[in-house]
């Protein structure tokens, strides 16, 4: 279960370090090629929600809106972790993925009003939406949640309901134990063998 926690820190961190290095590097609206005609590095803010969609409006009640918005899924999907929280990696690593990216996105949001992308794919003059790191977090952590889901999820459910079994047994025999003492102590005046 360590392996969320640490995948939200590392792709927040990843994220924002991103966003600051092209910040304090490229004016906005500048783009790079890095491989001709199909990756570009290009610097843009985005008032809209993840690759763009409902941009270009810089509307305070769509911002706070949006941060409203974001705040419940967020929470939505840290107590579905924590309810249905088993030792798969790609269950943690997905969940992780899908909170530290909204994580990190929410927070250029909140500080700026805006979220700072700059991926660009495309094939000649066909181009997909700009986006960032935090977006390909949730984006992987989407996909990788749809995989354990559909092939994993039946084999961690059996082993948690065997788990939580185990774990209630244990607990009601300490709890038996502990009443034992507890009467033999006040049998015995406190010698218990």
């Amino acid at each position: 279960m360590k392996i969320f926690f640490i995948t939200i820190l590392v792709t927040v961190a990843v994220d924002q370090a991103s966003k600051y290095f092209i910040k304090m590097n490229m004016m906005l609206h500048q783009s790079v090629q890095i491989i001709e005609n199909f990756f570009y590095i290009t610097y843009i803010e985005n008032s809209g929600i993840a690759f763009g969609m409902f941009g270009h409006n810089d509307d305070d009640f769509r911002r706070w809106m949006l941060v409203g918005i974001i705040t419940a899924a967020m929470i939505v999907i840290a107590v579905y972790w924590r309810i249905y929280r088993n030792r798969s990696f790609v269950y943690n690593f997905s969940c992780g993925l899908i909170l530290g990216g909204a994580l990190g996105n929410y927070i250029d949001r909140l500080l700026r009003g805006s979220v700072t992308d700059f991926l660009e794919f495309g094939i000649y003059e066909y181009r997909f939406a700009i986006f960032n790191a935090a977006d390909a977090a949730v984006s992987v952590g989407v996909v990788l949640f749809v995989i354990y889901v559909l092939f994993m999820s039946d084999k961690y459910e059996k082993q948690s309901k065997t788990e939580s079994k185990a774990d209630a047994a244990a607990e009601s025999g300490i709890q038996s134990r502990t009443a034992e003492v507890s009467l033999g102590e006040k049998e015995g005046g406190g010698n218990v063998s």
